[in-house]
């Protein structure tokens, strides 16, 4: 449902890299369309329902004989998304201002060769392509990216709302004193509230880069994390979580840093992290508005392989345990490998270090620690303590 255009004419096309080529283009328009993107339409199908979507969608082939190459560009906003078809697992995944922008190119060339520049819609003698519905069209490089303010549940283990951001990304990572090409996704988060198990969020801005080898073998299944992610508020229930009954951690404010890697090649363990500094620094933005693009604060990741597999994690956090003992103060906690360690007996060995450390730490003891603010409270304080291990 919904209005529609289609347009249809020769054309040359302008690509990102690489000669112009002569080609055939289809284009495509809608506004106020309602449309589900699905994998069939019995009552089994998967997929996205779509409601008051507007869209602009240009297809491209080349026209000379062996050229198999062709072109998709689409930029569309929709007022809502909605999973449907898994509900019986347990899966939601609804959103509002939904913005999805895509440019990529398929197929192979006459000489037989992949497909790897899209089109330029930055180049005048393309675009950039307006319609009446209000979009535009001036991509300039290869994407596939979706965002918006986005509900996910699971179950009863998970739910969270904010604003999200998924782009797929091509690039070549630094591994070891290595280029290699590399495909992955790229996901921003600004604003997230939500559960996950025991844990209760409040406002979280995360930047997670998930990067795999492009055209990998079936040997080698490796893989890079590098995530930077901040929470103004977190809870911990000790009893949904698994942990001791009757314990309590209230954090007002975390920072959560990883730079990991992950998987095997022919049978070897993957202990090499990617180097993220300089110009292969990724920063990473969640749009706060579909319709005018607005974008918060960007989150950098710009991690070092010279520390090897790190992992912190600082927060500051009143933690409780029963009525009787309470704890408030800055706690961080450290993982880094690959340093050098000199023993006692003159040799030098590679290890992995790990911290932990709290600084001004105040300490609790007494029946009904949960009121030792109030006036008459009797108990033990232990004040400004400071631990390193």
């Amino acid at each position: 449902e919904g209005t529609l255009s289609f347009k249809q004419a020769p054309k040359w096309l302008a690509l990102a890299y690489g000669s112009d080529v002569e080609g055939y283009q289809w284009l495509f328009s809608g506004q106020d369309v309602s449309a589900n993107l699905a994998t069939g339409s019995d009552a089994n199908a998967i997929g996205f329902a779509l409601d008051h979507l507007d869209f602009g969608l240009a297809i491209h082939k080349a026209v000379e004989p062996g050229d198999d190459r062709s072109w998709i560009s689409l930029s569309a906003q929709a007022d809502s998304a909605g999973l449907f078809g898994l509900e019986d697992y347990g899966l939601t995944l609804a959103g509002t201002s939904i913005a999805v922008d895509i440019n990529v190119a398929r197929g192979t060339d006459a000489n037989g060769q992949a497909n790897s520049s899209v089109i330029n819609w930055q180049d005048p003698h393309m675009g950039p392509i307006s319609w009446s519905n209000g979009i535009t069209l001036d991509l300039d490089h290869e994407v596939v990216s979706v965002s918006g303010i986005m509900a996910i549940g699971f179950s009863d283990v998970l739910n969270a709302t904010g604003y999200l951001s998924i782009t797929r990304q091509e690039m070549d990572l630094r591994v070891g004193d290595q280029d290699m090409a590399a495909s992955g996704w790229i996901v921003g988060a600004q604003a997230l509230n939500g559960n996950v198990y025991g844990l209760s969020l409040t406002n979280m801005d995360m930047a997670m880069a998930m990067m795999r080898a492009a055209d990998a073998s079936s040997s080698d299944t490796r893989s890079w994390l590098a995530l930077k992610a901040n929470v103004d508020q977190l809870t911990v229930d000790g009893a949904e979580f698994g942990l001791v009954d009757g314990l309590q951690v209230d954090i007002s404010a975390l920072s959560l840093e990883m730079n990991q890697a992950f998987g095997k090649r022919a049978g070897v363990q993957n202990t090499t992290v990617a180097d993220w500094t300089g110009e292969r620094s990724i920063s990473v933005s969640a749009p706060v508005s579909a319709q005018d693009g607005s974008e918060n604060t960007p989150v950098v990741l710009d991690f070092s392989s010279e520390f090897g597999e790190q992992l912190a994690v600082s927060l500051e956090a009143d933690v409780t345990l029963g009525d009787s003992l309470a704890m408030a103060g800055a706690f961080a906690l450290t993982r880094t490998g690959a340093r050098g360690v000199y023993m006692d007996d003159g040799t030098r060995r590679r290890m992995q270090v790990s911290t932990l450390a709290a600084s001004g730490l105040t300490v609790y003891a007494g029946s009904d620690v949960a009121n030792r603010a109030q006036p008459g409270w009797a108990g033990m304080v232990i004040d400004n303590a400071q631990v390193g291990i």
